[in-house]
């Protein structure tokens, strides 16, 4: 298994999922050599660290639950991982040849995955599939899957159509993409929303995708004091995400505008951070409305559980969300839910208000709604968190396991 995050190190969904994936894929007694940038740092350029808040603090890696999970690192400079940077191509990848090198985790790394998983193999290690996560590591797990002969499973937690929702995309990304589902064996995506638009925009045949949903195993923790930034009368309405124009905040700051006009004693907390951190806060500013606000940064561990748990209702207002893990932390810490309608949260999250994410009025107006009905807030809160400890990520690991098996059968000469 190819990935470029996980925890304590992330920036987003991914390395959530595959921790969640990967523990859950060792209690079933699975074996997983899990390769990633960096051995001690995870890759991250120093520079990216900073942007995005990215520290060693808060929750680590229990070896315990990861038994049957061996981590590799190699020690290479990953950067921004949403960077639009072109690197040397890479001989022996399944990459028509003359065509320029996508994008990704370059031609080291794949190099030395390559001689990883032969020296493991040299060692008497069996590998039966190697399982890629996302454009970063598709050139990389093309290139090893051919080495070792064994299938690629293509694991699509988002697509370059969503990251520059509203801009043009990147081409270079867009071919990395393309190659990466092109080679694999198998596609796995998170929600019927990535499926259908690996079926429009990249034209693979629907067959060829199973849906497997994200999940969340919540850890049992104290509840945690109010922040003491927040007033005790305020309610406190929140947004978690990276400032990218993906995620909306510039939408939910202008909902939040409109949620003023008619109840003052709110406070917005948007934590996380970005490349539109700071006109966010200009548009606040511009607004009038700064005085609502509690920018945080980036979170993690008991200070994001804190600002969950004192939370009266989440809004998840992205452009294009493959699923949205963060709308499922909140709904499983029973807080009200509202998500974008363009979001594969909003498949699962039965009890959740949904809106379009370009209509700012509607999204204030179901906002005005949950704040002034402490019923509809109330049942809201407590359905949605029983739904969402039923999403295990045993049940996804299950399902990982039936698309490795489908490739594992006897079939006639594999596609190459």
């Amino acid at each position: 298994m190819l990935g470029w995050e996980f925890p304590p190190f992330i920036s987003g969904g991914l390395g959530t999922a595959c921790y969640g994936l990967t523990r859950a894929m060792s209690r079933r007694g699975d074996r997983v050599l899990f390769v990633m940038p960096g051995p001690a740092r995870m890759g991250f350029s120093a520079a990216y660290e900073q942007q995005n808040g990215l520290s060693q603090a808060g929750d680590g890696i229990r070896m315990a639950d990861f038994e049957n999970v061996e981590f590799h690192g190699i020690n290479v400079a990953l950067g921004d991982p949403y960077a639009r940077l072109p690197v040397p191509a890479v001989a022996g990848s399944r990459q028509p040849a003359g065509q320029r090198d996508s994008p990704g985790m370059g031609h080291e790394f794949t190099s030395r995955a390559i001689a990883l998983a032969l020296q493991q193999r040299g060692h008497g290690k069996h590998f039966d599939v190697v399982h890629a996560h996302d454009w970063m590591t598709f050139q990389a797990g093309s290139a090893v899957a051919e080495a070792l002969g064994v299938p690629l499973v293509a694991h699509v937690h988002s697509t370059e159509f969503d990251r520059r929702a509203g801009e043009k995309p990147d081409p270079l990304i867009l071919a990395a993409e393309g190659a990466g589902l092109e080679a694999a064996d198998a596609i796995i995506a998170v929600s019927r929303y990535t499926q259908q638009l690996l079926v429009t925009r990249y034209g693979i045949a629907p067959e060829r995708i199973t849906v497997i949903h994200n999940a969340l195993e919540l850890e049992n923790r104290l509840a945690p004091e109010r922040p003491v930034q927040i007033g005790a009368d305020e309610r406190v309405v929140l947004f978690v995400g990276r400032m990218t124009l993906q995620k909306g905040p510039e939408l939910f700051v202008r909902a939040a505008a409109r949620v003023v006009v008619e109840e003052r004693a709110v406070r917005f907390v948007m934590a996380g951070t970005g490349e539109q951190f700071a006109q966010v806060r200009q548009l606040a500013r511009q607004l009038g409305i700064e005085q609502h606000f509690l920018f945080t940064g980036f979170l993690r561990g008991e200070d994001i559980d804190a600002l969950y748990r004192s939370a009266d209702l989440f809004v998840m207002p992205s452009l294009s969300e493959p699923f949205g893990l963060v709308s499922l932390e909140a709904s499983g810490r029973d807080v009200p839910v509202i998500v974008s309608k363009q979001s594969g949260a909003a498949e699962v999250l039965e009890h959740a208000l949904k809106v379009d994410f370009w209509d700012v009025e509607e999204t204030a107006s179901r906002i005005l709604s949950v704040l002034r009905d402490d019923t509809l807030a109330g049942e809201m809160a407590a359905r949605g968190s029983f739904d969402v400890r039923q999403m295990r990520w045993s049940d996804a690991a299950e399902g990982v396991a039936r698309v490795y098996d489908r490739l594992l059968r006897p079939m006639p000469e594999r596609r190459v």
